[in-house]
């Protein structure tokens, strides 16, 4: 992947966050007759539980967070989620048997995280949250409301371009049950569509398509055999994994003339439909850019382990990726 400009300021703000943190414990052992000799980095254990192993955003920021902490010298337990709450409450089982210094824990299920939450809090834990709040615990993740207006406007300003305006249907594929954060993004899908179109009676349809292609396609076919007289359909999807079953639902119903696609993560099915397909009803994604997220993650934590407050909430920045800027990034 191309190393871009907008990402210099990212990056150097990690840099220096670790930089101080570094600094504060040199500073720190002057005066202790046990500090460590010169060049050597403090060694702590840190797990990393994964979102799951199944699809590219998973894997990504997964890769970028060892990649990160191995470059800190930092002994790691690394784990699955696998999107389920009961295997998260084992993967905690198991940081705090292993007696790990810190955790990351990428946890997705809403009705297991106040036990997560209650767990780490008792046993002192410092931990870290990705893209679903657990209380009293810091947050790093999507800005999801931000995010879902971002794809809600691309879509509106298409519509806008190329059906004068016009709108019959909004359909949003999401997981319903994934929390609060996860309805802010779908929402937001809704909201930025019809400010753009500056139409607040546009028909919002709300499906499950439990951030799957083959359940996607399924429901977002059956949307389209239900309207067949809707000719100015919007569809907002939960993840590339959706937006690719839908494609491939309008695509099979010879629909593309009467949709547009719009999702969120930008990862691999995105970025292949952008790069290496003609242009077509699935205008783009918004990047949360996971492969960078190590880049977030381990100078948050390397505060946390020494002791220093971290903000309640990080967000990673969040761009629009369609055809005329898929190359800046990717």
């Amino acid at each position: 992947m191309k190393n871009m400009k907008k990402w210099m300021s990212v990056i150097c703000s990690a840099a220096m966050i670790a930089g101080l943190a570094a600094c504060g414990a040199k500073d720190a052992g002057t005066e202790d007759k046990g500090k460590e000799p010169a060049g050597e980095k403090e060694k702590f254990k840190v797990a990393f539980a994964s979102l799951c192993e199944d699809n590219d955003f998973g894997i990504s920021s997964k890769e970028s967070f060892v990649k990160e902490a191995e470059a800190m010298g930092w002994e790691l337990v690394v784990l699955n989620n696998n999107y389920d709450g009961a295997t998260a409450i084992q993967n905690m089982d198991t940081v705090l048997t292993q007696e790990c210094d810190g955790f990351v824990n990428f946890q997705v299920d809403a009705g297991v995280a106040q036990t997560i939450a209650d767990m780490a809090t008792e046993a002192e834990l410092p931990m870290i949250t990705v893209d679903c709040p657990h209380p009293g615990i810091p947050f790093f993740g999507a800005n999801n409301k931000e995010a879902g207006l971002i794809v809600g406007n691309a879509l509106g300003e298409k519509a806008a371009d190329t059906w004068e305006g016009k709108a019959d249907l909004i359909v949003l594929c999401g997981a319903p049950g994934s929390g609060e954060v996860v309805d802010l993004r779908m929402q937001g899908i809704a909201i930025g569509i019809k400010e753009t179109l500056k139409d607040e009676d546009i028909e919002v349809l709300e499906l499950d398509g439990k951030s799957e292609i083959e359940t996607s396609q399924k429901v977002i076919a059956d949307v389209l055999t239900a309207n067949p007289d809707k000719k100015h359909i919007l569809i907002g999807c939960l993840n590339d994994q959706s937006a690719l079953g839908a494609y491939n639902a309008v695509e099979a119903a010879g629909r593309e003339s009467d949709v547009y696609i719009g999702s969120h993560g930008c990862d691999a099915p995105a970025i292949e439909n952008l790069k290496n397909k003609e242009e077509n009803c699935w205008i783009g994604s918004v990047a949360y850019f996971p492969e960078r997220y190590g880049e977030y993650l381990v100078p948050l934590m390397d505060d946390l382990l020494h002791g220093k407050e971290i903000p309640e909430e990080s967000f990673p920045d969040h761009v629009f990726i369609d055809k005329s800027n898929i190359d800046e990034y990717y």
